[in-house]
């Protein structure tokens, strides 16, 4: 008898680890230009706020895909393979897009009250 749960977790975790690192690292390298729109004045504060967003959402990602294959119950054929594996791969792809988007939206409203707060000092100087 075929143990479709080994299958399941080596592939799930296979997926789920290459998508998590290949879009992290994308993050990681392109994020860095948007905060460091919002923080000019500090270089090394950017590198280590990318970082630490970097490694968190590593953490996250991984921690959440280990811990969600435990709930997985006894999977007994191929058609129940594939559709665990579509369903918690799709799952966590569309929360990764999720957090990211949420992280856009913080972005700009951080960015926003950055401007707000530079356009009120600009005022009472002048």
């Amino acid at each position: 008898m075929m143990n479709y749960n080994a299958i399941g977790y080596l592939v799930f975790l296979a997926v789920i680890f290459f998508v998590t690192f290949q879009i992290g690292w994308k993050f990681y390298k392109n994020g860095e230009v948007y905060i460091r729109m919002l923080m000019p004045e500090d270089p090394h504060l950017v590198q280590s706020i990318n970082k630490l967003l970097l490694v968190g959402y590593y953490l996250l990602n991984l921690g959440y895909a280990s811990i969600s294959i435990s709930s997985w119950p006894q999977i007994t054929s191929e058609f129940e393979l594939l559709s665990y594996l579509s369903d918690h791969v799709g799952f966590i792809i569309l929360m990764l897009a999720l957090i990211h988007y949420f992280n856009l939206v913080w972005l700009l409203l951080y960015s926003r009250y950055i401007q707000k707060k530079h356009s009120n000092n600009n005022t009472i100087n002048v």
